[in-house]
């Protein structure tokens, strides 16, 4: 949970938050959080951070902290969905920003997971179709393959017998 000035300057989180994002509560800042944020997933943060701001409307963001964590064997990144609400005085303008986020890091990993073997399972009905392409082509059509082997058999009988026969 954390709670930002009007400004969009975050000045307080709870103990979660150091637990989830790994920022130090002397790093606490304008923009401390924002630094702990992966560089991929940061203009898109910024762009909604900006939108709240703006816009004065609740927001909710995917995006991943520099830090990773252990599940169990595995390195994975740190992923949070956070959601923001503007608190709004009388007149429309922002009170303060109350938000929290939700560590969906293993929800990610099991997604990651879900989609590589996904891709596996394509690439080997992928190579299965190819397979019996080739079986079924060669079933209509066995004796290419058997001409091939006479005609490459016969060439090697004819060299070794020209052979032969230049040594005598």
């Amino acid at each position: 949970m954390f709670i930002a000035d009007s400004n969009g300057v975050i000045n307080y989180y709870n103990e979660m938050w150091w637990q989830i994002s790994r920022v130090l509560p002397h790093m606490s800042g304008e923009s401390a959080w924002m630094d702990s944020v992966r560089l991929e997933d940061r203009p898109a943060l910024e762009r909604a951070w900006q939108k709240l701001l703006e816009e004065k409307v609740t927001i909710s963001a995917e995006f991943r902290f520099k830090c990773t964590q252990q599940n169990g064997d595995s390195t994975i990144d740190t992923w949070v969905l956070m959601s923001a609400y503007p608190d709004k005085t009388p007149d429309g303008e922002i009170n303060f920003i109350f938000g929290c986020i939700t560590d969906i890091s293993s929800q990610k990993w099991a997604e990651k997971v879900q989609s590589e073997r996904r891709e596996e399972a394509v690439e080997l009905k992928r190579q299965q179709e190819n397979f019996i392409d080739i079986t079924s082509h060669e079933m209509r059509n066995p004796f290419p393959p058997f001409c091939s082997a006479l005609t490459k058999s016969r060439t090697t009988l004819l060299n070794s017998l020209h052979t032969m026969f230049e040594e005598k």
